[in-house]
């Protein structure tokens, strides 16, 4: 099975902010190859946290094709747990908790410190390490 990356909403919205310069080179560097190898995924509660900052539906529907995990009952009482575990603000803890629900094992985000270890998620900063830094140029389309 290939790896799955969970990208948090603060990624999604660089890509959109013409003022982020390098940052924003590197979160579309991100999603390029997410998108070419298929293996990005978000949550719902991404997709309404990005059209917040960046009311964009031609975004949100694109992104729709990552198949969105909801934010279930389950998953609630996970990132509560987690949030207890680690001492994690609720947002942070929540997507943690969203990335295991999509069945990632990696969590791009910079709100979290890099190479941490949530449970069986580890963090990575896309602004500190490139997509085939995390071995992405060996997943495969299909």
């Amino acid at each position: 099975m290939r790896r799955r990356f969970f990208v948090c909403a603060d990624v999604l919205a660089v890509v959109r902010d013409q003022g982020q310069g390098r940052r924003q080179a590197w979160a579309r560097e991100w999603l390029s190859e997410l998108w070419n190898a298929r293996v990005g995924r978000i949550s719902l509660e991404v997709l309404h946290e990005l059209y917040q900052r960046n009311p964009a539906r031609q975004d949100v529907r694109a992104l729709l094709k990552w198949k969105p995990v909801g934010v279930e009952r389950d998953t609630i009482e996970r990132a509560w747990s987690l949030q207890d575990q680690y001492g994690l603000e609720y947002p942070s803890a929540l997507n943690v908790a969203c990335a295991e629900a999509a069945d990632c094992h990696t969590l791009l985000t910079e709100t979290l410190p890099d190479g941490r270890f949530y449970g069986r998620v580890q963090v990575v900063d896309p602004y500190r390490h490139s997509p085939h830094e995390c071995g992405l140029q060996t997943a495969v389309a299909g």
